[in-house]
Protein backbone atom coordinates (compact mmCIF):
# COMPACT_ATOMS: atom_id res chain seq x y z
CA UNK A 1 0.00 0.00 0.00
CA UNK A 2 1.72 3.22 -1.15
CA UNK A 3 1.16 6.58 0.48
CA UNK A 4 2.19 10.07 -0.58
CA UNK A 5 4.92 10.31 2.05
CA UNK A 6 6.21 6.76 1.97
CA UNK A 7 5.28 3.13 2.21
CA UNK A 8 2.69 1.88 4.67
CA UNK A 9 3.96 -1.35 6.20
CA UNK A 10 2.22 -3.55 8.74
CA UNK A 11 3.65 -4.55 12.09
CA UNK A 12 4.49 -8.27 11.94
CA UNK A 13 3.18 -8.71 15.50
CA UNK A 14 -0.12 -6.80 15.61
CA UNK A 15 -0.85 -5.85 11.99
CA UNK A 16 -0.95 -2.11 12.76
CA UNK A 17 -0.21 0.06 9.72
CA UNK A 18 3.17 1.75 10.15
CA UNK A 19 4.04 4.61 7.84
CA UNK A 20 7.67 4.51 6.78
CA UNK A 21 9.67 7.16 4.95
CA UNK A 22 12.96 6.41 3.21
CA UNK A 23 15.96 8.70 3.55
CA UNK A 24 19.44 7.73 2.29
CA UNK A 25 18.10 4.23 1.62
CA UNK A 26 16.97 3.72 5.22
CA UNK A 27 13.38 3.37 6.44
CA UNK A 28 12.45 5.90 9.12
CA UNK A 29 9.29 6.86 10.94
CA UNK A 30 7.74 10.15 9.81
CA UNK A 31 8.99 11.80 13.03
CA UNK A 32 12.59 10.69 12.53
CA UNK A 33 12.46 11.62 8.82
CA UNK A 34 11.28 15.10 9.81
CA UNK A 35 14.16 15.48 12.28
CA UNK A 36 16.68 14.26 9.69
CA UNK A 37 15.23 16.64 7.09
CA UNK A 38 15.63 19.54 9.53
CA UNK A 39 19.26 18.64 10.15
CA UNK A 40 19.85 18.34 6.40
CA UNK A 41 18.21 21.66 5.54
CA UNK A 42 19.47 23.56 8.60
CA UNK A 43 23.09 22.52 9.25
CA UNK A 44 24.06 23.50 12.77
CA UNK A 45 20.55 23.18 14.20
CA UNK A 46 20.59 22.49 17.94
CA UNK A 47 18.45 20.31 20.21
CA UNK A 48 16.42 23.27 21.45
CA UNK A 49 15.53 24.29 17.91
CA UNK A 50 14.55 20.73 16.95
CA UNK A 51 12.46 20.52 20.12
CA UNK A 52 10.69 23.80 19.32
CA UNK A 53 10.00 22.93 15.67
CA UNK A 54 9.16 19.23 15.90
CA UNK A 55 7.78 18.84 19.42
CA UNK A 56 6.52 22.39 20.20
CA UNK A 57 8.97 22.40 23.14
CA UNK A 58 7.11 19.58 24.90
CA UNK A 59 9.96 17.07 25.31
CA UNK A 60 13.28 17.12 27.09
CA UNK A 61 16.53 17.70 25.27
CA UNK A 62 17.51 14.14 26.21
CA UNK A 63 14.51 12.92 24.19
CA UNK A 64 15.67 14.89 21.15
CA UNK A 65 19.19 13.52 21.57
CA UNK A 66 17.79 9.98 21.81
CA UNK A 67 15.90 10.40 18.53
CA UNK A 68 19.02 11.75 16.81
CA UNK A 69 21.01 8.81 18.20
CA UNK A 70 18.44 6.37 16.81
CA UNK A 71 18.66 8.11 13.42
CA UNK A 72 22.46 7.80 13.57
CA UNK A 73 22.11 4.10 14.39
CA UNK A 74 19.75 3.59 11.44
CA UNK A 75 22.25 5.24 9.09
CA UNK A 76 25.20 3.09 10.18
CA UNK A 77 25.20 0.96 7.00
CA UNK A 78 25.19 4.04 4.73
CA UNK A 79 27.85 6.58 3.82
CA UNK A 80 25.94 9.22 5.80
CA UNK A 81 25.89 9.96 9.51
CA UNK A 82 24.67 12.72 11.80
CA UNK A 83 27.34 14.41 13.84
CA UNK A 84 26.61 16.70 16.73
CA UNK A 85 28.68 19.27 18.53
CA UNK A 86 27.53 21.28 21.52
CA UNK A 87 28.76 24.52 19.95
CA UNK A 88 28.09 23.87 16.25
CA UNK A 89 24.91 21.77 16.43
CA UNK A 90 23.92 18.82 14.26
CA UNK A 91 25.11 18.26 10.70
CA UNK A 92 24.95 15.53 8.09
CA UNK A 93 28.35 14.13 7.29
CA UNK A 94 29.21 11.90 4.33
CA UNK A 95 32.12 9.56 4.88
CA UNK A 96 34.13 7.48 2.43
CA UNK A 97 32.57 4.04 2.32
CA UNK A 98 29.76 2.00 3.67
CA UNK A 99 29.91 1.00 7.35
Amino acid sequence: MTRRFGIAERCPHCGHVMHVITRYGVSLTPLKARILDLIRTHPGICCREINAIVFDGRVTLDTVKAHVGQIRDALVATDVTVIGHKTYGYRIYRHGGRG
